[in-house]
């Protein structure tokens, strides 16, 4: 071979690819050539580099076997797990999260956690953890909500107490303005598509003959009513009990509240059968739930 040159250049003492030392002329052999794969010489000169034709890729003898100094490495992935899909020389192997992936040990896993006010701009599906509230939520497609179907819960404690105003016995529907309130709670819905239960129930008497009637409004609209007859023997215990299902259609905060009075004259009470109340055990709770 015959090479002009204009100038001068030279070689490294001992030129190297990949670490391994590379001879340009091994044992008066050329140790860089190119061919097809049939025609690739046996290993054992060691520094000889190879162009292997048929697959496009180069070989280094190392002077036992030819290595694939174009070959990617082996990735293994885990059933369930990680998914690899191997590359070539010309693409890159893709390691992904497997579908429906299955988390292995025995620990833990944390999920991104922030505050209500953190709460990201959700896709249906995302999880993440309130650490305003305490508790694993969800993103629906329309809001942000707890696990499960139950998205909040209030409850409160009715106390003894008593009135005089009257609730009228007849076809209509009790009224805000009557009877006397016995409690009170402020509501704010998660979802607009919900449902409300509210729950609650009183021990009740009265001075005189009558009935005692016992309303639930949301605002001022009466949702649901309950009654007991009173009789002639002063201050009787009568049990008043209402479960109500509300769907208030929107999430704009709700006042709920609870009213007695009796159709007669007198002093009608709570939770107090006359002015005994059983050492003050005699109270009682409601409870209101919000559910999908």
């Amino acid at each position: 071979m015959t090479t002009e040159v204009l100038g001068s250049f030279s070689f490294a003492e001992t030129p190297t690819v990949g670490g391994s030392p590379v001879l340009l002329n091994a044992g008066g052999i050329t140790s860089i050539s190119a061919d097809i794969t049939a025609n690739r010489p046996a290993a054992g000169i060691a520094g000889r580099i190879f162009l292997d034709t048929t697959l496009n890729k180069f070989y280094l003898d190392d002077g036992a076997v030819w290595i694939d100094l174009t070959s990617v490495p082996l990735i293994d992935g885990t059933a369930n797990q990680i998914t690899v899909v191997d590359g070539t020389n010309v693409t890159p192997s893709v390691v992904s999260i497997a579908d429906n992936p299955i988390l292995p040990g025995t620990g833990s896993f944390r999920p991104p956690s922030g505050t209500t006010a953190q709460r990201p701009v959700g896709v249906a599906g995302d999880m993440r953890f309130n650490s305003t509230n305490a508790l694993l939520e969800k993103y629906t497609g329309a809001y942000w909500g707890p696990l499960g179907l139950v998205l909040q819960q209030v409850t409160g404690t009715i106390a003894a107490a008593s009135g005089t105003t009257t609730v009228p016995l007849d076809n209509t529907a009790p009224l805000i303005t009557e009877g006397w309130q016995i409690w009170t709670s402020s509501f704010t819905p998660i979802s607009a598509t919900s449902r409300i239960i509210v729950q609650f129930g009183i021990t009740s008497s009265h001075s005189t003959t009558g009935t005692n009637i016992m309303s639930l409004f949301a605002g001022t609209t009466n949702i649901g009513c309950a009654a007991g007859r009173t009789d002639s023997v002063t201050n009787t215990a009568v049990p008043l009990n209402i479960t109500q299902v509300y769907a208030p259609g929107s999430t704009a905060s709700i006042t709920f509240s609870a009213r007695l009075g009796n159709s007669a004259n007198g002093t009608s009470r709570c939770n107090s059968i006359g002015a005994s109340t059983l050492g003050g055990a005699l109270v009682s709770s409601y409870i209101i739930t919000e559910i999908e």
